[in-house]
């Protein structure tokens, strides 16, 4: 009887592993959506990131600097879920449609990291919510690292 027991109690342990993996697929981006502006970018430039929820597995994100009342970057990015794979994709110029695919590796609901070893830089990119804040970190390894730190645009 006791080995019934464990038994039961074993299998019943192997499904609530399997219910909390389930889980950890379906992250929650939402602490992205709003305007956000960068708080650590150079004097003579405002960056700005917008992120939109288009529906529950997509989202859209807008990234842009501005120098002298120039955009002198931009990139467009969508947040969508691909064959059971959450895919974060970078297109740095509309007009030419070429996307950089990033894959989810880790997640919860106020941080997710993704990669892209193939990329030349980067090859991660990491985003999480301190607070009121939003913070974002791409990187190859440990001594290429570029920090971004936003706050919520008030209105």
């Amino acid at each position: 009887m006791k080995q019934f027991t464990f038994l039961i109690l074993f299998i019943f342990s192997l499904n609530s592993c399997e219910s909390t993996k389930t889980s950890a697929d379906k992250p929650s981006f939402d602490f992205l959506v709003g305007e956000w502006i960068r708080t650590n970018e150079k004097s003579d430039r405002k960056t700005y990131e917008n992120w939109k929820k288009v529906d529950k597995n997509t989202f859209l994100g807008r990234g842009f600097t501005i120098k002298n009342n120039d955009t002198i970057s931009q990139e467009h990015i969508t947040i969508t879920k691909i064959d059971d794979k959450w895919i974060l994709k970078v297109n740095l110029d509309k007009t030419k449609n070429v996307t950089t695919e990033f894959e989810f590796i880790n997640s919860d609901k106020i941080s997710f990291t993704l990669e892209n070893h193939k990329n030349d830089f980067p090859k991660l990119i990491k985003y999480w919510k301190v607070g009121y804040q939003l913070k974002a970190e791409i990187s190859n390894d440990e001594s290429s690292k570029i920090a971004f730190d936003f706050e919520k645009v008030k209105k």
